[in-house]
């Protein structure tokens, strides 16, 4: 078959394997897709929730610090010493101030009104002239703010920073002169803010006019022309908006970040934080390989359960169509074995049943004898069962007279087991193994009764199991054994069940050391019985075994049957001759069986004639 049209027709067995493997993977697909998005979003809310709370932590802290920078400043300006001409002593008090707030203050300085400047730095000789110094004198007007906060700048001798300025005013409000606080912004944030040093460079703090106060955010850029930070790789529509909510968004290159802002302080500055999405999730990014993994392995098992379901599926079809295909030829004993117990196993016994009527059919027209013997054997089957049930509950009975409760509950346990083997008529001939469990659950009964009375061995050959022997034909046997050869001779007896294969069949014998039978009872035993009192309890033992033998005779004609030999007061042994008929097994072995024992027979026959 040509791979094109195994594709355009494929097999029922390949299109059931597609189908569960692809619903079963797209179904492991989905879940792990979906568990995957669910992990994430769990972590994004987490994530931005945390930030949130990180981030009114700093705003709160930093006016928090801001408000105490204002007020000792503030206190500071009004001290007359820094108007001393003393720069020595102006200067120590300015560093003392300083070294109070741990060098948060880059620089502490005043500048006079004629541009003359004193302070913590020497080198402030830098600054003069510089832009912001000139703003600061440029502000010196009266009506002007006392105190107010610069931009960020880059200053000679504090570097990237922000001012605050307190004018200090006279006794008319005339301006005495400025007292100037360089601020260490990334010291401050890194003092005041509960931040890791990753989650930082996340941080963005803006002043009023836009400006970066922070430096090492990845959205923050040095102007070597300008000599300044600005912003870069941030769309302009983020800077004006005022939802404080965390939101998604994209910056100019395109990237996914989440934005979560602070709404602005009374100083006109900004706290928001600026996190890439790509950063973000770069803590869980293995969960997304481990789901991989998961898939991937998860399609091994999901190929073998849907080779084993396509399989299971398939299966008794195929047998199905096998046996149709005899069916069609002609060969009428072509049917499928039983062993399902859904749809297919009532399609299977339908099928069964259609041939066996077919079969049946055929065979009325060519034999009537057969059906003849069949009803006989039925008759001889419904003596046979009476007299099973009548001993067991005979011991049972017996037991329960005795107030032994909980035999009588073990009994009855073993004959509900025992019962269904017996009573089932849906087969008439059953392998010799399912026979010898009969006949254990049999001992097991009798055993509670008469304990310690009697052993039992089994010892056959395997290859004479599966042979197919007449239901509830071993059983009886042991039963006359124990009730009329072990029991009598009122101590422990044994009783031994073997078989083997021979050249004229298997044999099966059960042999008993009991009290054995008389020579005249053992010539009547198997002949036809005559018609005693329903209450002549010998009348069980003679119908038994007779029932037996003839059992035997109409299943598988002459030679097969019973052969009863006895010696009284030694023991009795019940010969059971079978033919070579098996039930699902390998004929082969049988048949090697057989031809050896013919072998040893022919060599044996040979020597004695050459003894001869």
């Amino acid at each position: 078959m040509s791979p094109m049209h195994w594709l355009r027709r494929p097999k029922l067995g390949m299109k059931m394997f597609l189908l569960s493997f692809l619903s079963t993977s797209c179904l492991i697909v989905l879940l792990g897709y979906g568990s995957q998005q669910y992990v994430y979003h769990q972590f994004t809310k987490q994530q931005t929730g945390y930030v949130a709370h990180l981030l009114e932590r700093t705003d709160v802290l930093l006016n928090q610090f801001m408000k105490d920078l204002q007020g000792n400043l503030l206190a500071l300006s009004k001290d007359e010493r820094l108007l001393s001409p003393d720069k020595a002593e102006v200067t120590k008090l300015l560093e003392n101030h300083r070294l109070y707030w741990n060098y948060d203050i880059k620089n502490l300085y005043v500048i006079a009104p004629d541009g003359q400047m004193t302070g913590t730095s020497g080198y402030l000789w830098e600054i003069k002239g510089a832009e912001h110094v000139k703003a600061i004198l440029e502000h010196d007007v009266p009506g002007s703010a006392v105190t107010y906060w610069t931009e960020p700048y880059m200053s000679p001798v504090s570097d990237y920073t922000i001012s605050y300025i307190v004018r200090m005013l006279g006794p008319k409000g005339e301006i005495l002169g400025n007292l100037v606080a360089d601020l260490d912004i990334q010291g401050v944030l890194a003092a005041y803010g509960d931040w890791t040093y990753t989650s930082r460079q996340d941080l963005l703090l803006l002043s009023a006019k836009k400006r970066p106060l922070t430096v090492n955010n990845p959205y923050v850029q040095y102007d070597v022309y300008k000599k300044q930070y600005d912003l870069a790789g941030l769309p302009e529509e983020l800077m004006e908006r005022t939802l404080v909510e965390p939101y998604k968004t994209k910056d100019t290159a395109g990237n996914p970040i989440y934005v979560t802002r602070m709404t602005n302080n009374k100083w006109g500055w900004q706290v928001m934080a600026v996190l890439k999405e790509e950063q973000m999730y770069a803590s869980i990014r293995w969960i997304r390989t481990y789901a991989l993994l998961i898939g991937l392995l998860g399609i091994v098992p999901c190929a073998i359960v849907s080779l084993w379901l396509s399989r299971t599926m398939t299966r008794p079809m195929k047998a199905l169509a096998r046996q149709m295909e005899k069916l069609s030829a002609g060969d009428f004993r072509s049917t499928v074995e039983q062993r399902y117990r859904d749809e297919f196993g009532i399609l299977v016994s339908t099928f069964n049943k259609m041939v066996g009527r077919i079969k049946q059919l055929m065979d009325d027209l060519v034999t009537t004898e057969k059906a003849k013997k069949h009803y006989e054997l039925k008759v001889l089957q419904a003596q046979m069962q009476p007299h099973f049930l009548y001993n067991t509950l005979n011991s049972i009975s017996y037991l329960s007279r005795h107030g032994q409760s909980e035999e009588v509950d073990r009994m009855i346990t073993s004959l509900s087991a025992l019962l269904p083997l017996h009573m089932d008529k849906t087969e008439e001939l059953v392998p010799l193994a399912q026979e010898l469990q009969a006949v254990e659950h049999y001992v097991y009964l009798m055993s509670v009764r008469f304990p310690d009375q009697f052993v039992l061995e089994v010892d056959v050959e395997e290859a004479t199991l599966p042979m197919l022997v007449p239901k509830f034909s071993i059983q009886p046997l042991v039963e006359n054994s124990l009730y009329h050869g072990i029991l009598p001779k009122l101590q422990p007896g044994s009783i031994v069940v073997t078989s083997e294969v021979t050249a004229e069949g298997v044999r099966v014998r059960i042999a008993d050391d009991g009290v054995g039978i008389p020579e005249a009872a053992l010539t009547e035993l198997l002949k036809p019985p005559a018609e005693p009192a329903a209450t002549d309890v010998s009348r069980y033992t003679h119908l038994g075994v007779r029932s037996i033998h003839d059992r035997l005779g109409l299943y598988f004609g002459a030679p097969y049957g019973l052969r009863i030999t006895s010696d009284e007061g030694v023991g009795t042994v019940v010969e059971m001759l079978l033919p070579f008929t098996l039930h699902g097994t390998d004929k082969e072995v049988l048949r090697e069986k057989r031809k050896e024992r013919r072998t040893e027979d022919d060599t044996g026959s040979e020597r004695t004639r050459a003894l001869g």
